[in-house]
């Protein structure tokens, strides 16, 4: 009823003085149906000032402004949030004569398309995370466009026509849930009800004795506030490990656990959202070594974790063998091995010519072997968990003594 009454004003007002109002008129376009009546233009000047609105004709979207006063103006459409038309706004400059709403030419505004919304959720949680790809194909498999999700995980899709789609999502470090979806756009913004999942985020980190990477190092992963079977791509517990834990006053329940690659890098592939404790557990040769530390509290949010200090080996034991030329075995020899900070470490071989030195760290020793009536040379030998077994020291020459006549 407001357009047609505007549009009696206006012809009233233009038969009377036509010298005084100006009328732009024209029509929102649009190749599919859409509800024209929900779509408003509006009149601003230059400056932004507001002057007028108007709705469009319900039939075929067609409008029409009062411009009293010549000068330059911005029409601008108004549509339903999600809507897209080209263009979005028209700038006028009215002089009465050669502008077009002077000439009575039609400004049209054509549609472009819906949005569609959607949400990359964390698994258990109301919002999601940044930087994941989504992606949106037709019905025939071409790929249509390409968004990632923003600081809540949301994301969204415009100038969309009416038709079916699939969206696909996709990140190279963490898997995803429910990453495939077939919807069907119609005549309005369409909102995804049916969330992409994040089901965990990666956690890496490292292990080392000094410098050197060390191998088969158990990660315990406990948690107050993620159950097991939320967790994946991770080993089962071992029973000597978890018995060996128990003396621990860890909060939470044992998840899982993952062991340390050649490289010293270990790493749980998929973990919710969550208050996650780990203990490490190294033991080689009958011997439980000291790992520091020896509890690592950490929060996964909505990110990947790299645990940037590396986790520590310590106290580990080496053993090796005394021979003499032939390889055999010599007993009760003393080896007494120096670091390079001068810190002594001693054995004493066994019959079988084996030693044993018990809480050394990793790095270069030198090692001296003494035994009456032997000469050992004094070597270096390089020492870490990874060598459990020494290289064998073999005597240079024997002290002979000749009997007195």
């Amino acid at each position: 009823m407001f357009f047609i009454i505007l549009q009696i004003l206006f012809v009233t007002c233009h038969l009377t003085s036509s010298q005084d109002i100006v009328g732009c008129g024209g029509f929102v376009q649009s190749n599919v149906p859409i509800s024209f009546e929900k779509i408003e233009v509006k009149l601003y000047t230059k400056l932004g000032a507001f002057k007028f609105k108007t709705e469009c004709a319900p039939n075929n979207g067609y409008f029409l402004v009062a411009i009293y006063d010549n000068g330059e103006y911005v029409l601008q459409i108004n549509p339903p949030q999600g809507w897209s038309f080209s263009p979005s706004e028209i700038n006028l400059k009215i002089d009465g004569k050669t502008d077009p709403c002077s000439k009575g030419d039609d400004l049209n505004f054509v549609f472009t398309g819906f949005s569609v919304i959607g949400m990359v959720k964390s698994f258990g949680k109301e919002y999601g995370p940044p930087g994941v790809a989504v992606k949106i194909f037709n019905n025939e498999g071409t790929l249509l466009k390409e968004v990632l999700t923003n600081e809540n995980g949301s994301y969204s899709f415009s100038k969309m026509v009416p038709g079916t789609y699939v969206i696909k999502a996709m990140h190279k470090s963490w898997t995803l849930a429910n990453a495939n979806i077939e919807i069907v756009v119609q005549n309005d913004n369409f909102v995804v009800d049916s969330d992409i999942v994040v089901s965990g985020y990666d956690v890496q980190g490292s292990v080392l004795s000094g410098n050197e990477p060390i191998q088969d190092v158990a990660f315990i992963l406990y948690s107050s506030t993620v159950q097991s079977e939320h967790v994946h791509n991770c080993e089962p517990l071992l029973e000597n490990i978890t018995n060996a834990l128990k003396k621990h006053n860890i909060k939470g329940s044992q998840i899982c656990m993952v062991h340390s690659s050649k490289e010293g890098l270990f790493s749980f592939p998929v973990l919710p959202s969550g208050d996650y404790t780990l203990v490490p557990f190294y033991e080689a040769h009958n011997m439980v070594f000291e790992v520091v530390p020896s509890t690592y509290y950490f929060t996964v949010g909505y990110e990947s974790i790299m645990i940037e200090k590396p986790f520590q080996v310590y106290g580990f034991s080496v053993k090796g063998q005394i021979t003499d030329t032939k390889g055999i075995g010599i007993d009760a020899a003393v080896v007494t091995v120096k670091d390079l900070k001068g810190n002594l470490h001693q054995g004493l071989s066994d019959k079988d010519g084996w030693y044993m030195l018990a809480n050394v760290t990793t790095g270069d020793y030198q090692f001296k072997v003494e035994k009456e009536n032997y000469f050992f040379e004094v070597i270096t030998i390089y020492i870490s968990p990874n060598t459990p077994v020494l290289s064998t020291i073999k005597v240079q020459s024997y002290i002979t003594i000749k009997p007195e006549l």
